[in-house]
């Protein structure tokens, strides 16, 4: 059962990197010359560690899905570590411990990452490109108080669902927290998640690089905040077992960094200037020393909603 929670788990963190390899804009990097990308996210409950592997941005100042050029780098070129409070937690990575993840590097923890300020480090020893490394505190675990649900439509013929929801929470004083919000199915796979768009209604969060909304307590710091959010979309492909009766959908509240929510908040941004010719310039926010890419830490709370 820890194992299957494990793959479940990082599918969704496979997921979430593909938006960091989309529309992003490097800052102040020579014409061709690349630089390596890594993107990990571990999370509260974790019992692995897992990343899809590193690759090369060959014009990291271009958008890459228009010519800057994306490559994987040899898996026998590098070697990956994870670090707790200092002393070596999980590594090197290993590949082909499951089938299900195509032969991408992760490594077993050996008990689930907890919800206290543990300081973790990540660390990518490269032939050729030096080390990668970022570091990461676990934020404040803050939970929801309440989720009301105000409507739900769910569409089993075509896999669609919408609805309106409002959550309330209570947020630390006396520190800076930031939150992202996100809803997914699971109709296409027991494994793979969907994640479907959300609008803040009361406009109190913003959208966070994809289909997600993120939020700082800048403006209510130590208070209880609610926020109205609408979600709708379909799943993500045919319904697992030719049916979308057993699909399960559910609200992600999640505290994360602020590293989290400077790139979720700069990502948006480049997506935003995407082919538009009157755009300024923009500079995706990272956190990996010698490289690209970003290293999070995460405490999600999660709500069934369907």
């Amino acid at each position: 059962m820890r194992v299957v929670v494990a793959i479940v788990l990082a599918m969704g963190l496979l997921s979430s990197c593909d938006s960091l390899t989309r529309r992003t804009l490097g800052e102040d990097i020579p014409l061709h010359e690349p630089k390596p990308v890594v993107a990990m996210r571990l999370k509260v409950g974790d019992t692995m560690a897992f990343t899809s592997g590193i690759t090369l941005a060959h014009d990291p100042r271009e958008y890459w899905d228009l010519g800057g050029g994306i490559t994987y780098m040899h898996p026998d070129s590098y070697e990956i570590f994870l670090y707790r409070n200092g002393s070596l937690w999980c590594g090197p990575f290993e590949r082909g411990k499951f089938p299900l993840f195509d032969n991408q590097p992760i490594c077993m923890l050996d008990e689930p990452v907890p919800p206290s300020p543990e300081v973790y480090e990540l660390v990518v020893e490269t032939e050729g490109y030096g080390t990668l490394r970022a570091v990461q505190t676990m934020p404040t675990c803050v939970p929801f108080d309440t989720v009301i649900v105000h409507s739900m439509e769910a569409d089993l013929v075509r896999g669609l669902f919408k609805g309106v929801i409002e959550l309330h929470f209570t947020d630390p004083p006396g520190e800076a927290n930031f939150y992202e919000l996100v809803v997914k199915d699971s109709c296409s796979s027991p494994i793979t998640r969907y994640t479907l768009t959300l609008t803040s209604l009361d406009d109190k969060a913003i959208r966070g690089a994809s289909k997600g909304l993120v939020l700082s307590d800048a403006m209510f710091d130590g208070e209880q905040e609610s926020l109205l959010i609408g979600f709708e979309g379909t799943t993500g492909g045919v319904a697992f077992g030719g049916s979308f009766k057993d699909c399960a959908v559910w609200l992600e509240f999640i505290s994360i960094t602020e590293d989290r929510y400077r790139f979720l908040k700069t990502l948006t941004r480049a997506n935003e200037a995407f082919n538009n010719a009157f755009a300024e310039p923009v500079h995706v926010y990272y956190n990996i020393e010698n490289g690209l890419g970003l290293f999070s830490a995460e405490c999600p709370f999660t709500y069934r909603l369907y």
